[in-house]
């Protein structure tokens, strides 16, 4: 078993409740965990033995770029995706974080984490 993690990925996005959030858009960073036995084939430098990451990047920034309204049905959704794409995986964690929240102080960032867990399915939502 091994983990691969995509840390801080940064996006400029849309997501909130808030005419302004909608509007002005703000900062977001994403980090994954992804739980996979890694098969063999690894060791001959083969990537079918493993988790391709620009992939999970693209299906990362491909749902960045919808506007939602909570972070967390964002984070349950990009969870989904990463497991449907990846079967293999045993466990999915994402966390998606909203830079300088607008919560009527001061805030460096507000962060929603959701382990996806075996036999969850994005479609399931």
């Amino acid at each position: 078993m091994g983990r691969i993690t995509l840390q801080g990925l940064d996006f400029h996005g849309f997501h909130g409740l808030y005419p302004e959030e909608k509007e002005k858009g703000n900062r977001f960073t994403v980090d994954v965990h992804i739980d996979v036995p890694f098969s063999p084939s690894v060791l001959e430098d083969k990537l079918e033995g493993t988790i391709d990451y620009s992939v999970v990047y693209g299906l990362i920034r491909s749902e960045m770029e919808k506007p939602r309204g909570l972070l967390e049905g964002l984070a349950i959704t990009i969870a989904g995706n990463i497991r449907t794409s990846f079967p293999a995986i045993e466990r999915v964690t994402v966390s998606v974080s909203k830079h300088n929240p607008p919560i009527g102080g001061t805030c460096e960032k507000t962060t929603v984490t959701v382990t996806d867990p075996p036999g969850h399915r994005s479609e399931e939502h």
